[in-house]
């Protein structure tokens, strides 16, 4: 059925959804998927060129989202003022997946409102995680 429309469809999942069984099964269907990922995921950067002995990596870096210590440099970096949130950073990586779906490469971009400009458009402590 995505062969017959005229733009590559997107599919939004919430982060119940953004695990590698989900992106194992949709394999075959020919969409974008933009998942948000629960804070405690780990996702893995692209393997290390192979050395020539045993068998060759599957994995490279690993990131876990809910510690900045173990984050690499993001890919592009870029901060914004918004006229309803305030100072808003994104950033973005480049080819990482989950453990379980090493052959499906992702982007992973973080969006994180750093000062608001009204009380009333900031997130609460509770759900800014």
């Amino acid at each position: 059925m995505t062969r017959q429309l005229s733009v590559r469809p997107l599919a939004v999942y919430d982060r119940g959804y953004g695990n590698a069984s989900l992106v194992n099964q949709t394999t075959e269907i020919e969409a974008d998927l933009l998942l948000r990922l629960a804070s405690n995921r780990c996702v893995y950067g692209a393997p290390p060129p192979y050395g020539g002995r045993g068998a060759p990596a599957k994995h490279g870096h690993k990131m876990k989202l809910n510690d900045p210590e173990s984050w690499s440099l993001p890919d592009p970096s870029v901060e914004v003022d918004d006229a309803k949130l305030g100072r808003v950073r994104v950033m973005r990586w480049s080819a990482y997946h989950f453990r379980q779906s090493a052959q499906r490469s992702m982007e992973i971009i973080r969006v994180e409102i750093l000062a608001c400009r009204h009380w009333y458009s900031c997130p609460s402590p509770q759900s800014a995680r």
